[in-house]
């Protein structure tokens, strides 16, 4: 009898930031990109065995090349960087789209995305060490920690499709919903709920969202700006299911039309939209 393979568990981290293309071109990528290999290295005692710029254009097999490269290159040549580590699936992503468009919108994100193997739920003290490093670095607007299995895509967090091939990635409507916007974040609205949500003052001073942050889960500020919003299961099932019809929950597979319903989407998009 084959025995059924356990499934790796991770800790998934995304960090966000709204940006216009002036704060965008700011934004030191390659440094907040060392800060997280570091980070990792604490959790794994390894470092990545490539790391890549745009898209494949170059890659670089040790953190040294890396830095050695990635210090001549001006910041605003920076759209996309990745790393993958030996031995799991753990992997840093980020990436600053708006640096890479011809035709710019008024606003737009920047994202960093970190996977990570976790014997447990994540250390909220090496956690909000990493988030005060990286928001001295680019002062983040939102974010959230969630746990997934490796058998889940880390982008779309949807379990994979098995195919005749394989395995395919899940269809990424929300994902697309999300970019388009994602500036509800510094306006009071969540991308979704999480164990671990990272928030800013607008949550605080939503009427809504701040209720429930004051009586359900704990909360510890980073800084004057953002805090650290922790939820048990119980407490993030029943939020869910409170919200379940809200326009404040950006995208989530139950929630999702009753935002887009709504006049602040509306507002949202244009703000985020391809310039026609």
């Amino acid at each position: 009898m084959k025995l059924l393979k356990k499934e790796q568990k991770y800790s998934i981290i995304k960090i966000y930031k709204i940006v216009d293309l002036k704060q965008a071109k700011e934004i030191d990528s390659g440094s907040i990109f060392s800060t997280c290999v570091d980070f990792i290295h604490k959790n794994e005692n390894t470092h990545p065995y490539v790391y890549g710029l745009n898209y494949g254009q170059k890659n670089w097999k040790t953190l040294k090349s890396f830095k050695n490269a990635i210090s001549k290159i001006d910041k605003t040549d920076i759209v996309y960087l990745n790393s993958y580590f030996n031995d799991s699936k753990s992997s840093i992503i980020l990436h600053n789209n708006i640096l890479n468009l011809s035709k710019t919108p008024y606003k737009s994100i920047v994202a960093i995305k970190l996977a990570f193997k976790e014997n447990d739920k994540i250390n909220l003290i090496y956690l909000k060490e990493f988030l005060k490093n990286i928001y001295s670095q680019c002062k983040f607007d939102y974010g959230y920690v969630t746990y997934l299995n490796s058998n889940y895509d880390f982008h779309s967090e949807k379990k994979k499709k098995r195919t005749l091939f394989g395995f395919r990635s899940p269809d990424n409507d929300l994902d697309i919903i999300w970019n388009f916007h994602s500036i509800g974040v510094i306006h009071g609205f969540v991308r979704n709920l999480y164990p671990v949500n990272i928030i800013n003052q607008s949550h605080l001073s939503h009427p809504i969202i701040s209720e429930i942050i004051n009586t359900k889960g704990s909360l510890e500020m980073i800084n004057d700006y953002v805090g650290v919003w922790k939820l048990d299961e119980d407490e993030l099932k029943s939020i869910k299911n409170d919200l379940s019809k809200s326009e404040l929950i950006i995208a989530n597979e139950m929630s999702t039309k009753y935002f887009l319903e709504s006049d602040q989407a509306k507002e949202f998009n244009s703000q985020m939209a391809l310039p026609v």
